[in-house]
């Protein structure tokens, strides 16, 4: 009798900690999708202060992009990336013709300026856009902002019918990507994906969003024009409606870069066989990129942001030998568990199907991947 009381005692709290722990993340969810509605009623006010036509009826802008050597890559940044932006022309300075053939979207008049302090030949574009001038933090309305300029820039160079390159200076270059032939592969668009080649099969074929090349300008407006409609009315980022978009129709040709030419951070955590040409260093969420970057020895810069080249050398020689110091910030190994339940996600039958094809946009609202 006392040891059947004393079950039904601990069954009672068993159940009554499982239903406070339901209610918590319901409030949980109840919260964050709240947040995000609020965040993208601060995006749709930010998005007034650049309207595509006028970036269309911009003399500079057209003959910027008129005088542009084909193919060619666009960076966007604002004075909070100069840093990192720097270390990329540093990394890219010996190798031919990669900043003639990049054009430099600034946001600020403090980008433009020390840009051309470093480089002044380089092609460089100011259009202050000012709820753009904070430094980003992922997921807030800035944040959110930067996409949708990112999309209305990618529609007004599909406007111009040309081919180009959306680059992000966060990553490290062994190659020229503007040259790089993509032979038996047909498409229309052409993206990274996260990971590398070691990742599990369930984490492959996912957007990255840091460098994709629009091949044929005709069949990507309609596309682009879907992007940005979603993105202005829905939490969501460009790279998660492109691929949603790529998983649900056939009328685009949306392929992903081998692993062999572009890997995610993530290959740096592997045995570090068969280095890519390219790495995208992205996945410091908690504002530590520059001090990641250093830690490993993929920082280029003097203390004055004068290009150092000896450690470009050095970078490019320690990366074929396959000894990137295999560093443990809280962004990372965050990162890490997040992939981890993302994996396990994927291998459930019927939701492992929902959450690779909406598992990102999800995601976004519940503020956890």
């Amino acid at each position: 009798m006392h040891i059947r009381h004393i079950f039904k005692k601990s069954n009672g709290s068993y159940r009554a900690t499982l239903m406070l722990l339901l209610q918590i993340f319901c409030i949980l969810i109840v919260n964050n999708i709240f947040r995000s509605t609020i965040i993208m009623r601060q995006v749709q006010s930010c998005n007034e202060n650049f309207e595509f036509d006028q970036l269309e009826n911009d003399k500079n802008w057209k003959e910027i992009i008129a005088n542009m050597k084909k193919p060619f890559g666009v960076i966007i940044l604002n004075q909070h990336a100069i840093q990192i932006t720097l270390n990329w022309l540093c990394n890219t300075a010996n190798i031919f013709n990669v900043h003639e053939r990049t054009l430099f979207f600034t946001l600020d008049e403090f980008s433009r300026i020390n840009l051309l302090k470093s480089y002044p030949n380089l092609k460089v574009f100011r259009w202050t856009i000012s709820c753009l001038t904070t430094k980003f933090q992922p997921t807030d309305s800035t944040y959110m902002s930067f996409f949708i300029l990112r999309t209305k820039i990618i529609r007004s160079l599909i406007s111009h019918n040309v081919s180009f390159w959306m680059i992000q200076p966060d990553t490290f270059w062994r190659k020229n990507l503007y040259f790089l032939k993509w032979k038996n592969i047909a498409y229309d668009i052409l993206v990274d994906q996260r990971g590398s080649e070691a990742s599990p099969e369930s984490y492959k074929y996912q957007m990255n969003g840091a460098n994709f090349h629009i091949k044929n300008p005709e069949p990507m407006k309609k596309f682009f024009d879907n992007v940005f409609w979603y993105q202005l009315n829905f939490y969501v980022t460009d790279p998660e409606i492109i691929r949603f978009f790529c998983r649900q129709s056939t009328l685009y040709r949306c392929k992903f870069i081998p692993y062999k030419f572009i890997s995610g951070w993530e290959w740096i955590y592997t045995n570090q066989n068969d280095p890519p040409y390219f790495i995208q260093l992205d996945g410091e969420t908690s504002g530590g990129k520059i001090q990641a970057l250093k830690d490993y020895k993929l920082w280029f810069l003097n203390d004055d942001l004068t290009c150092n080249n000896k450690t470009v050398n050095n970078a490019l020689k320690m990366v074929l030998k396959g000894q990137v110091p295999k560093i443990k910030t809280s962004s990372k190994l965050k990162q890490l568990f997040y992939i981890g339940i993302g994996q396990l996600l994927n291998e459930i039958p019927i939701i492992g199907k929902f959450h690779e094809i909406y598992g990102g946009i999800v995601s976004l609202y519940l503020q956890v991947f």
